[in-house]
């Protein structure tokens, strides 16, 4: 008696790289991976960008990309990663970025540095893998194809977030 007898009407025997296969073949919505939380508010920039701007009366070709904080650097890392897009088998739609505030523009620098509390939050969103940090960094991703970009940062926000951003448009000047 096999294992398919055993088991109750109604149940289906697979593995998990044919149900995954099944799920990526007949879904709406490509598959995509996140870190964080944060990283749903990526895949549905990548998404609507993809599907639903032309439903909705907008043109994909007049699309710009805003983020604060760590959506900026969402915002900053969709547009540097060109594998992103490459995954979802499009190009990157966006014709500018604004940044606001963004945080985490250099994950690589900030985690070496240790300037938080390690118990944090970021230590389950990034890992303790420094190639990780580098792969979720904006800065490492930068190429002279990178939408122009505005950024800005407030007076009042964290020093940290002043050094990165200043070190980010230094980089990224090379580019535009």
């Amino acid at each position: 008696m096999g294992l398919e007898e055993k088991i109750p009407s109604g149940f289906l025997l697979t593995t998990v790289e044919k149900l995954a296969g099944y799920m990526r073949k007949n879904s709406l919505w490509p598959a995509t991976f996140g870190l964080a939380c944060c990283a749903i508010e990526m895949m549905a920039v990548g998404s609507a960008a993809k599907y639903d701007i032309a439903r909705f009366g907008g043109d994909s070709n007049q699309l710009y990309v805003a983020g604060h904080s760590a959506g900026g650097h969402l915002a900053a890392l969709i547009s540097a990663d060109t594998n992103y897009y490459a995954r979802l088998g499009a190009k990157d739609p966006a014709k500018g970025l604004l940044l606001i505030d963004a945080f985490g523009l250099d994950m690589h620098a900030y985690m070496q540095k240790k300037q938080f509390e390690y118990d944090t939050n970021y230590l389950p969103t990034f890992s303790t893998d420094p190639d990780r940090w580098k792969a979720g960094s904006p800065m490492y991703h930068l190429h002279a194809g990178i939408p122009r970009t505005f950024m800005t940062v407030g007076t009042r926000t964290y020093k940290s977030i002043i050094i990165d951003n200043v070190l980010f448009w230094e980089e990224l000047r090379k580019f535009q």
